[in-house]
């Protein structure tokens, strides 16, 4: 939990958690400055409703003043209260409490970092598909390696193909099916490259094929794709024979992964051809002024600005302004209001306010 700064009255500078991002959400003094000062409303100057920059720049460490700065202070003062500290709203999420869960635990990760979570969760692919490449690296498919662990059973080797003990290793690198199936592939790699390495550091190598591989662009984007889609079908294949007594055929399996991934390919570029189709900015109607509004974060700054067009798409006025830091949601409002204050200069009489965010 963490302090949620209004009027700082409550707030003890260095016993509560208050400030977000912050280690501990407690700011760090600058070596051999000595305060007395104890609460957060001594930062504050209460007549404007602002930070007081020279005294936080003075007292705390850069990296714990720009965070400071980065705190909004509400127009009109109430009292501090508790919120959540690792998500923007302030309010508890599931999804804010996994995240913290998997950095406190790195083997639940394993060699992924977090960039690496950021290109698997926002590829165009299925989220199905998202979600096996996901239970592969946190060793949460049911293999009999892993099964074993939990409770004895009588036979870890793989079922598909009986030569070695069924890892994830084994299933998605150097099973001769699989092994097999990327020989039939559009991309026909050899895999006894790879029969080395572990589950991690070839994930690492599907979402980001440049590196490794050196494809890139479309390109890179497909055969990410055409990897789950393998990847799922090899699993299915497995379970068929598993449970199902079906025999193995790599080729029936090859044809199946091509046809699967044309199927997924073509979905997604109908997706995004309908997006790219799509304009990115609509004029009003008749006689109606359509203001945008945006801001940019910057390192000490927050920029404003604002464009009227009309319906022609003739840009009729204009105008930005600096502000200091704040929250995006809190800048985006200010620009917001940056827009609705310059209509009404301007005198517009129908106006369409539209941000982005």
């Amino acid at each position: 939990m963490c302090h949620k700064v209004r009027d700082g009255r409550c707030i003890n500078i260095w016993d509560d958690p208050w400030v977000p991002k912050e280690p501990d959400f407690r700011p760090k003094l600058k070596a051999g400055v000595a305060t007395n000062i104890l609460l957060v409303a001594k930062l504050i100057h209460h007549e404007s409703r602002q930070w007081d920059r020279e005294k936080i720049f003075e007292l705390f460490e850069s990296q714990s003043a720009i965070r400071i700065l980065n705190i909004h202070i509400p127009a009109f003062p109430k009292c501090d209260t508790l919120c959540w500290g690792l998500s923007p709203s302030g309010e508890f999420t599931v999804k804010s409490a996994f995240m913290l869960k998997m950095q406190q635990s790195s083997t639940s990760l394993g060699s992924m970092h977090e960039e690496h979570w950021k290109m698997l969760w926002k590829s165009k692919m299925h989220e199905r598909l998202k979600l096996l490449l996901w239970r592969i690296v946190c060793k949460c498919l049911l293999v009999r390696e892993i099964l074993s662990k939990r409770f004895p059973i009588p036979n870890i080797s793989c079922p598909v193909c009986g030569e070695e003990a069924e890892t994830v290793e084994h299933v998605f690198i150097r099973c001769p099916i699989t092994v097999q199936a990327w020989a039939n592939s559009i991309w026909p790699l050899n895999m006894n490259v790879f029969k080395d390495m572990n589950i991690d550091q070839w994930i690492k190598i599907i979402i980001n094929p440049l590196e490794k591989l050196k494809i890139q662009g479309k390109e890179a984007r497909e055969f990410s794709l055409f990897v789950a889609v393998l990847y799922d079908q090899v699993w299915k294949n497995r379970n068929q024979t598993m449970w199902g007594n079906q025999p193995v055929d790599s080729i029936k399996l090859s044809i199946q992964i091509n046809k699967v991934f044309s199927q997924h390919k073509q979905a997604w570029l109908s997706i995004l051809g309908n997006k790219e189709n799509s304009p990115s900015w609509k004029p009003p109607p008749l006689g109606w002024i359509k203001c945008n509004f945006d801001a940019a974060m910057k390192p000490n700054k927050v920029v404003l600005a604002v464009v009227c067009r009309d319906s022609n798409g003739s840009i009729v006025a204009a105008d930005s302004q600096e502000d200091c830091l704040g929250e995006p949601l809190w800048a985006e409002s200010k620009a917001a209001l940056l827009a609705a204050s310059l209509a009404r200069k301007e005198g517009f009489a129908r106006v369409v306010i539209e941000g982005d965010a």
